[in-house]
């Protein structure tokens, strides 16, 4: 991992009556997503809500671990 490279921890909550994204500890966010967990549906709206609230680009985002878990791994490379 290149030192301009970070990894956050995720708990995704998909099909949520609301989207959010909260901080609950350093370095692990909670998200919920309208989005079904189908056809990565879910996946690409997480990338794009934790992308607006850590101000920066969607492409800078990398779903390292735990595709199709709740619990996903995301490395941010700046």
């Amino acid at each position: 991992m290149s030192a301009n490279r970070r990894t956050v921890r995720v708990k995704v909550n998909a099909s949520s009556k609301s989207e959010s994204v909260r901080e609950l500890a350093e370095g692990y966010y909670q998200v919920r997503t309208r989005a079904p967990a189908e056809r990565g549906r879910a996946n690409k709206r997480v990338l794009e809500l934790l992308a607006a609230e850590l101000g920066c680009p969607v492409g800078a985002l990398t779903i390292v671990s735990g595709a199709t878990k709740p619990l996903k791994i995301i490395a941010i490379g700046l």
